[in-house]
């Protein structure tokens, strides 16, 4: 009786061993189709993805218009460039969309170099005023630290906050002339006693008698 049970527990035991395999195996079979299925629809929504991308790029249009391409302020696009640029553009089947891009990189590129022309003809323009201003015969030499110091004082009370952005952006603040000028205010404000603080009252002097003459 008890070898009866004991076989009959070993079948019991046997069968749910192989139900779990049986279980196991369809999982892992739902999962496999499963997976399956998910690179199907990532591989289909890559092609799209793939065909949309090649339908922006490519797919030339009858004609170019570059009139809705940002450009930087006070640059255009030059109607022979542009002519060039289109047919190089349709050879290459680009449609509208690509070939904007490329012309904002292009524009991009320009204004780039353009402003490092700038900023280096400026810097060469800064070097001689200032060797303009050492050399000048009436500022220049061992005069330029007093006449630096008689143009600051008119430099600092006339000179408004606009102006000293307008004469250091254009590097004129280097400038000979501009300097003599400023020297010539301060020459001005000196004589009429202007920063004397014992001159009698009423006989400070305005700016415009300074400036233009009592």
């Amino acid at each position: 009786m008890t070898q009866e049970l004991n076989q009959q527990e070993q079948q019991d035991t046997q069968e749910i061993l192989e139900n779990e395999q049986e279980e196991k195996q369809s999982e892992a079979k739902v999962n496999e189709q499963s997976e399956e299925k998910s690179k199907a629809e990532n591989s289909t929504e890559k092609e799209k993805t793939e065909n949309s991308e090649e339908e922006e790029i490519y797919g030339k249009p009858e004609n170019y218009d570059f009139s809705n391409v940002e450009l930087a302020q006070g640059m255009t696009l030059e109607p022979e460039s542009t002519k060039e640029f289109s047919e190089l553009a349709a050879k290459c089947n680009l449609s509208q969309k690509a070939a904007d891009e490329f012309v904002k990189i292009g524009a991009k590129l320009v204004e780039k170099s353009l402003n490092n022309v700038f900023a280096q003809l400026q810097a060469e323009q800064i070097e001689q005023y200032k060797l303009a201003t050492n050399t000048d015969p009436e500022i220049g030499g061992e005069k330029l630290n007093e006449a630096l110091d008689i143009a600051e004082l008119a430099y600092k009370e006339f000179a408004t906050p606009k102006l000293k952005e307008f004469l250091q952006q254009a590097g004129l603040n280097y400038h000979n002339e501009v300097i003599k000028t400023f020297r010539n205010i301060g020459l001005k404000m000196k004589e009429s006693n202007i920063f004397n603080a014992d001159s009698p009252q009423g006989q400070n002097k305005t700016a415009a008698q300074i400036l233009y003459g009592s």
